[in-house]
């Protein structure tokens, strides 16, 4: 009996000796067993977005605040340019004017001053006008250069002209028009800013002329010109009309020497539609509403030429410097120039695109 007994407990424990290693082959305890945790709640279902609840459609908070609808051809730097952005898309170009006697092969520096490409400001140039102390000669038009001048309106009938009005100085002309009356370039040049202001101009276009001047065109009913736009006098750039700081139809128009309004009646005579002279005198006299300088009326000196045969011939040039800043590219500088790269890797004598922090390009 005892024998018996003794031999199935040898039985057992061969039989629980070898089922590991049998089991394992079979894969019984491949996978190893988990503990399982505790179900969570089912979670309560997604309240769907439906036109009845417009706060569910927003994507985020930001799209509380009113959306602007954009329009590419009217920028305002009040409305959507931060400061950042604006000290970054002001182009600064550096200007050398420079003689030499023709049997000179030497450069002699003139004058050297600073020129800002500015699409966003009317005045972006920060010059203090009560520092203006010297009297410029400008060629108005050239038509040996095929530059010339146009009326801005078919019809210049003042309304409002350049002075104190009611609390404020008027710093334009008014000319009456009707709402769509085409409104065109004073003298050839180059659009500079096609922008709207709300509180003033309306919808305004700044052209930058070949003379050394500016024209400001405001309240109008459309711009038809784009910056950097090449524009011939008598141009269509613009529709007349009412908007802004206006309470009827008419075009505020501006000239404007380094950002700062004088008297346009210094240069055109409205309503005969006429321009006054084609070289113009511009003296710190139109300026001395800013400074309170008083002046004596003055007759220009004539023109003489009794000594012209003493003086040494002289060659003349100007050209235009940039300075490469962080981020700056080939591509972009001749975008913003309207330069070819081409022509500005031959005016620079540049082998590759790779620019160099402080590095000067020249560019005219």
């Amino acid at each position: 009996m005892f024998y018996s007994f003794s031999r199935w407990i040898a039985v057992f424990l061969l039989y629980v000796s070898i089922t590991p290693a049998w089991a394992q082959e079979r894969g019984v305890f491949k996978n190893t067993p988990t503990i399982k945790g505790k179900v969570p709640p089912r979670p309560a279902p997604k309240k769907l977005a439906s036109e009845d609840d417009p706060v569910l459609l927003l994507r985020s908070y930001e799209q509380f605040e009113p959306l602007k609808v954009p329009n590419p051809f009217v920028r305002s730097a009040v409305d959507t340019m931060n400061a950042a952005q604006l000290e970054t898309d002001q182009f600064i170009v550096e200007t050398l004017q420079e003689i030499r006697p023709y049997n000179s092969d030497t450069w002699a520096k003139v004058s050297e001053h600073f020129r800002v490409w500015d699409e966003h400001h009317v005045n972006p140039y920060g010059y203090d006008i009560r520092n203006f102390d010297e009297s410029i000669n400008i060629q108005l038009y050239d038509t040996t250069r095929q530059q010339y001048w146009s009326a801005p309106l078919d019809k210049g009938q003042p309304t409002s002209v350049f002075g104190w009005r009611k609390i404020r100085w008027h710093k334009g002309i008014d000319l009456n028009l009707n709402t769509g009356d085409p409104v065109e370039a004073a003298f050839d040049g180059q659009v500079r800013v096609v922008s709207y202001e709300g509180r003033g101009f309306g919808r305004y276009i700044v052209v930058r002329h070949y003379n050394g001047l500016e024209t400001v065109y405001g309240h109008l009913s459309k711009q038809l010109v784009k910056p950097r736009q090449q524009v011939k006098a008598g141009e269509l750039i613009g529709l007349g009309g009412s908007t802004g700081r206006s309470s009827g139809a008419h075009l505020h128009f501006e000239l404007r020497y380094e950002g700062h309004p004088f008297n346009p009646l210094e240069i055109f005579a409205f309503p005969e539609n006429v321009i006054r002279f084609s070289q113009y005198i511009l003296t710190p006299r139109v300026f001395s509403y800013v400074t309170g300088r008083k002046f004596e009326a003055t007759k220009p000196e004539p023109e003489g030429d009794a000594e012209e045969g003493e003086e040494e011939e002289v060659e003349y040039r100007e050209t235009d410097w940039y300075t490469v800043r962080k981020g700056d590219n080939l591509g972009e500088i001749s975008r913003r120039s309207g330069i070819s790269v081409d022509r500005i890797k031959q005016l620079n004598g540049l082998r590759t695109t790779r620019l160099q922090i402080g590095q000067k390009l020249r560019i005219r």
